[in-house]
């Protein structure tokens, strides 16, 4: 005890009064730096929300013909597009003007008892996205229309919501079970197509009339992250994916004694090679950010939530070996984190905000009291499989077609 008190009398009396003797006289120095950095953020917020606000938006929806033979390979071309739309500008733009880089939110619905695509974009993308979809779906039909959230919105007081969004269960650099593995980049017959979006879209159809539920995927294309100075950083989804793959061959090299290292394939099983060669293929394609989230609206006090299509709606993407896509629902384990409900229902009214918003990378998604996800990066080919217009295999009724074929797109379409 002599000695610990010792130890505590000489923090007190000599080294605690050293330190803040310097922390004071260093103050010019640093609590200017300290000021600036929260004067930094406040103002990089203020300029970026500015921004969103002021651009226009449009919701189009995609309707679809009675027959279309194209794979998820064509929704692939149109996610390349989204590669191109522009970037975020220079360093002024940026952090004076508030410019982001665009986002468009894809988005999947069953409302009054129809299942319906719909894509809600920046409307200066509106003209170039709608041209790449009928390049790639020559016999859709693209009309725009009015948010369908808006009705809910107004009389949100009628309705009970359950809300969740999702995480990946592995990291990003793990690609989810696509459309090439269960043989669509081969392009069957229509009869021999097993279309993983199929029982999504069959789930969807199944709910009763009055109730909905939607589902947004929130993407832009995925960038180095640049610093003040405009200077790229290292691709962290790159780095990471070589992170694992050394994780995955650690016990497949051999370090020989002047420091060189010789990978020996034939020690890895073939379910490392598998993964590793399926890792490789993922980060060849072009990565998108990506944010999901599901919301399911019911008329209030009926109860008998859809948490089930929620919770479990991409389960068919996903793999034990490879990655999956889980939820993470707006939901309280144990009552005595919630007693009084509040938490919970300000939790779920912000991600139905959230949702009407299409904000996912940007305030005022980065600026809330709730729990909140990790960005995903998943590459095109990813995300083409989780929304991709169905051809004739999925069979559902409530996934209302256009009778006939569409007409050719005009070829005077600005872009």
């Amino acid at each position: 005890m002599t000695i610990l008190n010792e130890i505590v009398r000489f923090a007190l009396d000599v080294a605690f009064p050293e330190t803040f003797r310097w922390l004071v006289f260093f103050a010019p120095v640093w609590v200017p730096i300290i000021i600036l950095e929260y004067a930094w953020g406040i103002w990089t917020r203020y300029t970026r929300t500015k921004w969103v606000r002021t651009q226009k938006k449009a919701v189009l929806e995609v309707k679809l013909p009675q027959e279309t033979f194209k794979s998820p390979a064509a929704m692939e071309l149109v996610l390349n597009a989204l590669i191109q739309t522009g970037g975020e500008g220079t360093p002024i733009e940026r952090y004076w003007d508030g410019k982001a880089r665009p986002w468009c939110s894809l988005e999947l619905a069953s409302i009054n008892g129809e299942v319906r695509f719909f894509i809600w974009c920046f409307e200066s993308q509106k003209n170039f996205l709608m041209a790449n979809i009928y390049a790639s779906y020559p016999d859709v039909a693209i009309h725009e229309v009015e948010d369908y959230t808006d009705e809910v919105a107004k009389n949100l007081d009628k309705y009970d919501l359950y809300a969740s969004e999702y995480k990946l269960t592995k990291p990003d650099p793990y690609p989810i079970k696509t459309y090439m593995d269960y043989g669509l980049d081969r392009d069957p017959k229509e009869e021999f197509k097993i279309d993983p979006l199929a029982s999504l879209i069959e789930v969807l159809g199944s709910i009763k009339k009055e109730d909905q539920v939607w589902f947004q995927f929130i993407a832009r294309a995925h960038a180095k992250e640049k610093n003040h100075f405009n200077k790229a950083q290292p691709d962290t989804w790159i780095e990471d994916a070589k992170t694992e793959l050394k994780k995955l061959s650690k016990d497949a090299v051999e370090k020989k004694e002047d420091g060189t290292e010789i990978l020996h394939p034939e020690r890895l099983t073939e379910g490392q090679k598998e993964i590793m060669k399926a890792i490789e293929r993922s980060i060849t394609k072009y990565g998108l950010d990506v944010g999901i989230r599901g919301i399911n609206v019911i008329p209030k006090g009926r109860g008998g939530l859809s948490v089930g299509i929620i919770k479990g709606s991409f389960r068919p993407f996903g793999s034990n070996n490879l990655n999956g896509i889980a939820p993470m629902a707006a939901e309280f384990p144990y009552p005595w984190q919630d007693r009084s409900g509040k938490k919970l229902a300000h939790w779920k009214l912000t991600l139905f905000k959230m949702y009407r918003e299409r904000s996912y990378f940007h305030p005022p998604y980065t600026v809330t009291d709730i729990p909140r996800q990790k960005i995903m990066i998943l590459n095109t080919e990813e995300l083409a499989t989780i929304y991709h217009f169905p051809g004739g295999t999925v069979k559902t009724p409530s996934l209302k077609r256009i009778p006939s074929k569409r007409a050719d797109a005009p070829s005077n379409l600005p872009v």
